[in-house]
């Protein structure tokens, strides 16, 4: 069963979250500062007009992916046991002729971080911009899930069971400082 969830971060500072007060199902980093909240597709603009003056009130903040950010978590994979099997580009469908486009999927196959993060800061010095990441991931629960990671702040989860917490979203959400 997939789950996609926004993710979110509140500006420190400001008083502890409430979560109840979304009244959704949620996910959390490590940290009570970074959050998920389930989204349906089909109503995801409803959604963030319906939270939108909680959000305001407590200062909080919606995630969103950039090239570095994602290159990072690339970096960063094995640290946070992120298992790389996907890199989607914004338009692929046209460029998949694309040489560079060719070597970062190739290089996704030989599973060589270092392969991958050169062929990809090439593709994006190319003016390719990433849409999206996949990979596997260890729940806390210790089972297998897919995590794909979305440019606009979403991720989904492929999970069998509900499980509330995923350290990796403090990386994605804060960066590499989480890790120092």
């Amino acid at each position: 069963m997939v789950q996609i969830y926004k993710l979110f971060h509140q500006n420190s500072g400001r008083r502890k979250i409430r979560y109840n007060d979304f009244n959704t199902p949620m996910i959390i980093g490590n940290s009570e500062k970074v959050f998920g909240l389930k989204v349906e597709p089909e109503h995801y603009r409803e959604f963030l007009d319906g939270i939108s003056n909680l959000l305001i009130k407590n200062k909080i903040s919606q995630h969103i992916m950039t090239d570095f950010k994602f290159t990072e978590l690339i970096r960063q994979s094995c640290k946070l046991g992120y298992e790389l099997s996907d890199i989607t580009f914004f338009n692929e469908e046209r460029y998949l002729d694309d040489e560079v486009i060719q070597e970062v999927k190739n290089a996704l196959w030989q599973s060589d971080i270092d392969l991958v993060l050169g062929s990809l800061l090439e593709a994006i010095d190319n003016g390719h911009n990433i849409l999206s990441i996949t990979g596997d991931i260890q729940n806390i629960n210790g089972d297998l899930e897919q995590m794909k990671i979305y440019s606009n702040g979403t991720i989904s989860v492929s999970s069998k069971q509900r499980v509330e917490r995923y350290p990796i979203i403090d990386f994605i959400i804060e960066g590499p400082e989480v890790i120092l």
